[in-house]
């Protein structure tokens, strides 16, 4: 219940969600949280557990520190809840395997909150490589730069923002990651404790190759937090650049000479409700949402995939992380 969670709180709301509880485990966070958002006190909670138990409550969603989301998740699963988590689900190959097993023997799903589908720039990229606006799609580079030196994370810049891009990447596309070729580091000048600097090349199943350009370290100007996107295809370029709903995305041809600017498509709530709303209904019709962990493990494959190729200096299948 911290900033992001009283977020939550209010996203779940805006998605139509009934909400019958909160959880934290320290008492004057959770005191204070909810004395800001008028949330009875029947209603807080300091775990998962009896937070569930009390209220019988059928979906939970988690925002918590990485380290601790495969306890989170683990607890909730145990309680009987479906769960929207935040990124990265978890940290670990094995914790996801886990927790994915668990899911399917207990008859619950876990989804993903990878919100950046939901930006415009993204919605709207998206339609026009689906569309066949530019073709069969060659390339796509994809720079992201921000100044956010991080401590206690494992792989920070990949599963704390990188995730968000390999989630947008494979949806944009419409295809799957096949191997990938990386080097991750962090530089000596900084004091972080993991790599806050890749750079990489992923070969796609539909034949488009990605580069991709991140750093947690970086000096002057930075991008938007989606990053700076541009789609070669056999008959267009798509590009764009930014992180609001007015982000413009434009179309490039070169024969015939064009360029102008797509018409934006926008979601009607902000990503993490869009995020609760589909999930709610997919939990009602029980059909598979669309973040749900057996696709988002392909997404977080492409951090654990890009991480051993770094570390082995070698090409790594997608294979080998899933």
């Amino acid at each position: 219940m911290g900033n992001r969670g009283k977020a939550w709180y209010k996203w779940a709301q805006q998605a139509g969600m009934e909400v019958v509880g909160v959880v934290d485990i320290n008492r004057e966070i959770l005191d204070a949280a909810c004395d800001e958002l008028e949330v009875p006190a029947p209603m807080r909670f300091e775990s998962i557990g009896a937070a569930a138990k009390a209220t019988g409550a059928t979906v939970g969603t988690i925002c918590s520190a990485n380290p601790a989301h495969f306890k989170c998740l683990d607890e909730s699963l145990d309680a009987g809840l479906n769960v929207i988590i935040e990124k990265p689900m978890v940290e670990r190959h094995e914790d996801a395997v886990a927790l994915i097993q668990k899911a399917e023997q207990k008859g619950l799903r876990i989804a993903v909150s990878q919100n950046y589908r939901y930006h415009s720039g993204v919605l709207t990229t998206r339609d026009a490589v689906e569309k066949g606006d530019i073709g069969e799609v060659v390339t796509v580079n994809v720079t992201f730069i921000r100044w956010r030196p991080t401590e206690g994370l494992f792989l920070p810049l990949m599963l704390n923002q990188s995730i968000h891009h390999f989630d947008g990447l494979r949806w944009v596309l419409g295809a799957d990651p096949e191997w990938m070729f990386a080097k991750s580091w962090n530089p000596g000048w900084n004091d972080c404790d993991g790599p806050t600097v890749l750079e990489a090349i992923y070969g796609f199943s539909n034949g488009a190759v990605v580069t991709y350009s991140g750093s947690y370290v970086a000096q002057g100007k930075v991008t938007p937090y989606s990053g700076n996107w541009r789609i070669e295809g056999s008959k267009g370029r798509i590009q764009f650049e930014g992180d609001g709903n007015d982000t413009p995305v434009t179309l490039y041809r070169r024969e015939p000479e064009e360029e102008r600017e797509l018409p934006l498509l926008k979601a009607d709530l902000d990503g993490p409700s869009m995020m609760c709303r589909e999930f709610l209904e997919a939990v009602k019709e029980n059909r598979i949402p669309p973040t749900d962990a057996t696709d988002n493990i392909l997404s977080l494959a492409m951090a654990w995939g890009t991480e051993l190729s770094s570390r082995e200096n070698r090409v790594v299948q997608i294979s080998e992380v899933t």
